[in-house]
């Protein structure tokens, strides 16, 4: 509470804010709590409806990696002697 008081409401202690942010964290502490009890790893591989959100995120993950300037440093040394490069002379 005196995190909220000294950082969000300038010292003032009667502030119905800094009661209100400390309730609402206490709240998401509590919810997050319920919800580590039956959320798992497994639970994305789950369902059909899992299963393609995975796909999709796989398939953005991947092509994030390998779009512009990562694709072109993966090949830049097999293309080197290609173009004739010897390196510094």
């Amino acid at each position: 509470m005196d995190f909220f008081v000294k950082y969000h409401c300038a010292g003032d202690a009667s502030d119905p804010l800094a009661k209100f942010e400390f309730d609402e964290c206490k709240a998401a502490i509590q919810l997050e709590r319920e919800m580590d009890k039956s959320a798992s790893w497994a639970s994305l591989f789950k369902g059909r409806g899992n299963l393609k959100r995975m796909r999709i995120i796989i398939a953005i993950a991947f092509f994030s990696q390998w779009s512009g300037n990562g694709l072109v440093s993966y090949y830049l040394v097999s293309s080197k002697p290609l173009c004739s490069f010897k390196g510094r002379r």
